[in-house]
């Protein structure tokens, strides 16, 4: 969304939140609901107010309300994509994408994030895969948030992430 999205699309903005996301899951459990980018808002022009207004609130805009749906309807069959979530977010400011992921993993828990790269728009993943590999949610950041560390680039979460929760989903065996 462009920072004044609700300016410029008065009458469509709210058909990118998640506001309708929990009921049409209740209503349909045979579904599977992989929202993408994680429903991430937007990214401001300044990365250190997201990163400030997180710390203030726990809340990333419309992230959080999707990591909040299972919960908070019973369902299991909502996914969160990080694609160009993650892009976006682990260059310019590794924190927030840190507690991006934090959110999505203690609300949908591991094995509903699906890892994604929209490579078509930013060439070869790579460079997102070595960041994923790499990333750490903080150790202040945990104990503030109630996050548990993502662990090693071969550890059972990122592994879910990168991979087994997407051949699961479409029933492929993973090796």
């Amino acid at each position: 969304m462009p920072p004044d999205y609700r300016k410029v699309l008065p009458d469509i903005w709210k058909f990118g939140t998640v506001e309708d996301l929990g009921r049409a899951a209740k209503d349909w459990p045979g579904l599977n609901f992989v929202i993408y980018h994680s429903a991430l808002e937007t990214v401001s022009d300044n990365p250190r107010e997201d990163e400030s207004r997180f710390e203030k609130t726990g809340r990333i805009p419309w992230v959080t309300d999707l990591a909040e749906v299972p919960e908070k309807y019973g369902v299991r069959n909502v996914y969160g994509e990080i694609g160009t979530s993650f892009a976006a977010t682990s260059a310019s400011n590794p924190a927030y994408c840190a507690a991006m992921l934090g959110t999505l993993v203690n609300g949908l828990e591991s094995d509903h994030v699906i890892w994604g790269t929209d490579s078509v728009w930013y060439g070869s993943p790579q460079w997102q895969i070595e960041a994923m590999r790499r990333i750490e949610i903080p150790r202040k950041t945990q104990e503030k948030h109630g996050f548990s560390a993502l662990g090693p680039a071969d550890g059972p979460v990122k592994t879910a992430i990168f991979g087994h929760n997407s051949a699961r989903l479409y029933g492929i065996k993973a090796l």
